[in-house]
């Protein structure tokens, strides 16, 4: 769908609404794919905490910046529904040491 160019799979995390722009802080356990990243992914291995499995390696970065789409599937039961917004990345200003995962804000 694009051309191998930056896609990945990411969840909304977290919100920040602050009255004008609000942010949403998209992150993902495992399934990020680096080329989102704006410095170099490093690969670790940190307990998951829930699962009972064992501490799976996650691939950590802070996200690129620029324009994209966020694009939503959304399961109604008797069919589907995809919702589109174009988005504006920013830079992650702070470094969120517990959350160990690949993240865009």
């Amino acid at each position: 769908m694009a051309n191998n160019k930056k896609t990945g799979f990411m969840e909304d995390y977290t919100y920040h609404f602050d009255g004008e722009e609000g942010l949403i802080l998209g992150a993902h356990m495992l399934e990020v794919c680096p080329t989102l990243a704006s410095n170099k992914p490093e690969v670790i291995v940190k307990p998951l905490g829930i699962g009972g499995k064992t501490d799976p390696a996650r691939v950590i970065f802070k996200g690129s910046t620029g324009k994209g789409i966020c694009v939503s599937l959304i399961d109604k039961r008797d069919n589907f529904e995809m919702v589109a917004t174009d988005i504006e990345s920013v830079e992650q200003v702070n470094d969120m040491p517990e959350l160990p995962v690949g993240k865009m804000l």
